[in-house]
């Protein structure tokens, strides 16, 4: 495994990470096998999503004994009423949530606090709020409960304000060769919809210029950039996904595209625009200025196949760029 630098932080993470979007259901014994998989692979950043509090007791057993040996990245900014996830930013709420996620865990910190899906303006507005959502990171920050402080959005304009707001250390966007067709203002319904690639226009192929600005942001600002959603939520290895629709068109790839617009130190063009096996998967954030990728991890066939195959194939492309940090999701 191979390891790069989150940011202005100096922490090292490894290129591919760990997501748990889709533990919620599996019992403690398979979260633990599942774990010990990943850390003995290499893996030392952990995703962890909204679960339910049973879940988060499995990471917490799980966990026991080797937290200082993993770098945690904990979303911030929801709570669970009645067995319902509910997204908040209320203060008292968050905190709340938080003594409890702290408790399950059995730690007292977490490295990265991740301000939860961050979308639109009013929610922006509600979480940099320094006499409340914000004002809450920041203090438990103060108190060593945090190392440091991340937000999680998949709109390139709210990845910009919060690369210029100075506060944040990294930031988790979707990265991937399909979503990069799109507006970085484009709803996130219409994202996952396969026909919303077959209206993009012959002139639309390059990558969004609001996306390559923030990638770039990120750069220059040297916030870390967490990669999630590298098969773009699973469609990119569907039947009649984007590339297929974009080869039948005669386009060119548009990896092509990104490696000659985005100006990154060493990068070099690639034309991989098919290869969608987890040893190709650092393509996509190595184009991008990312420093590594986190999938979510359904299975142990899965987790095994990522943890071997891609560090060994395709690691040693991402070294090229500085600033990326991981993949996730």
């Amino acid at each position: 495994m191979n390891y790069r630098k989150l940011g202005k932080t100096g922490v090292n993470i490894s290129e591919i990470s760990f997501g748990t979007e889709h533990l919620a259901k599996e019992d403690r014994d398979s979260v633990r096998e599942l774990f010990k998989m990943a850390v003995d692979g290499g893996m030392n950043l952990i995703d962890l999503l909204p679960l339910v509090p049973e879940a988060i007791d499995s990471f917490g057993a799980a966990f026991h004994g080797i937290r200082k040996e993993f770098i945690l990245a904990a979303h911030f900014g929801f709570t669970f009423q009645k067995g319902e996830y509910y997204k908040t930013r209320d203060p008292d709420l968050c905190e709340a949530s938080f003594d409890d996620l702290l408790l399950r865990l059995r730690t007292d910190y977490i490295d990265i606090l991740m301000f939860h899906w961050v979308d639109k303006e009013l929610d922006y507005d509600e979480a940099f709020d320094r006499q409340g959502y914000l004002g809450l990171a920041l203090r438990l920050k103060q108190e060593g409960k945090v190392r440091f402080l991340a937000l999680s959005t998949h709109i390139a304009a709210m990845g910009m304000k919060t690369v210029r707001s100075g506060f944040m250390d990294a930031i988790m966007f979707p990265v991937n060769p399909a979503h990069d067709l799109l507006p970085g203002d484009i709803s996130l319904e219409l994202i996952w919809q396969k026909d919303t690639y077959r209206e993009l226009s012959e002139e639309a192929m390059g990558p969004a210029e609001d996306r390559k600005e923030f990638y770039l942001a990120c750069q220059e600002s040297n916030v870390g950039l967490i990669a999630m959603k590298p098969y773009a939520g699973g469609l990119l290895l569907q039947e009649g996904n984007p590339i297929d629709h974009l080869r039948g068109r005669g386009l060119p790839p548009p990896w092509w595209h990104c490696a000659h617009t985005y100006t990154v130190p060493e990068l070099r063009p690639v034309s991989t625009w098919g290869d969608h096996s987890p040893a190709g998967l650092p393509e996509t954030g190595r184009a991008r200025g990312c420093s590594g990728l986190c999938r979510g991890r359904r299975g142990r066939k899965r987790l095994q196949r990522h943890r071997c195959e891609c560090p060994v194939e395709a690691s040693k492309e991402m070294r090229l760029l500085r600033p990326l940090s991981s993949l996730s999701g």
